[in-house]
């Protein structure tokens, strides 16, 4: 297997890793949906407290798939094993969900193809997460198994793991306050440049 180019997520890199969970508690979950990310909560396997991640998912129908960067390493992906009920946080909404290793070749390719065609980009990671050197329909289908592929099946059921809540609401009006500031500052600047 090549060397991976996304390296595990340890101090700095965690914390960065970690800001749109920052975001949603500060009520600025809405910029989330700009993006396919979705905010996991899993229940710790020691702790049996909610644990939250924040990873990039494709959707199929009620299907949500999500690949590990690393494969079995992920604490998320641990807590998932352990216990397959978790809460899905996505586009505003939040949903029960049941979650599965893909074990079957044919899907774990389907889902790798859905993550692969929406950028070059995935063409590159997918190489460097697998023994391939390019990824294509055929090598896809030839390394599906070297990943880590998981379903998360949502359920029209009430969450019973309880996912980011906002917890600072007074941040998003600060935030947009300062910016609002700063743009009228920098208009004032350029029209007193101009005189």
């Amino acid at each position: 297997m090549s060397q991976h180019i996304i390296p595990y997520p340890k101090g700095f890199w965690r914390i960065i890793a970690r800001l749109p969970l920052y975001l949603q508690q500060a009520g600025l979950g809405w910029v989330l949906r700009l993006f396919p990310v979705i905010i996991l909560t899993t229940q710790g396997r020691k702790s049996g407290l909610a644990r939250h991640a924040v990873l990039e998912y494709r959707r199929h129908g009620s299907k949500l798939y999500l690949i590990s960067a690393w494969g079995e390493q992920p604490q998320w992906y641990k807590n998932l094993v352990q216990q397959d009920s978790v809460t899905v946080q996505f586009k505003g909404q939040e949903w029960q969900a049941k979650a599965s290793t893909v074990t079957d070749p044919g899907e774990a390719m389907r889902a790798l193809y859905m993550f692969k065609r929406t950028s070059p980009l995935y063409e590159m990671i997918l190489a460097s997460m697998s023994s391939a050197s390019t990824i294509d329909l055929r090598t896809l289908k030839a390394v599906s198994s070297e990943f880590t592929v998981v379903r998360l099946d949502l359920l029209d059921e009430k969450p019973t793991l309880e996912g980011v809540a906002v917890k600072n609401r007074w941040i998003a009006p600060i935030i947009l306050g300062m910016t609002v500031l700063a743009m009228v500052w920098m208009v004032l600047a350029r029209l007193s440049d101009s005189d």
